[in-house]
């Protein structure tokens, strides 16, 4: 997500994900999201990158 220009604060404002939850899928604490969260997730990266695709993130 620090990729795309999108910090862990503005991701959880924009997503509605819990910051925690952010950081924890950004260390590598949890390794994939649910599904909602996937998608809550990607609709704000796919704002910034069209082209995103959750293999890339989430593999």
């Amino acid at each position: 997500m620090d990729e795309h220009g999108v910090s862990h604060v503005e991701m959880a404002e924009k997503s509605g994900v819990p910051r925690t939850t952010i950081s924890n899928l950004a260390t590598g604490r949890a390794t994939k999201p649910t599904r909602l969260t996937a998608r809550k997730l990607m609709a704000v990266i796919r704002e910034i990158d069209p082209g995103a695709r959750y293999e890339d993130l989430w593999g």
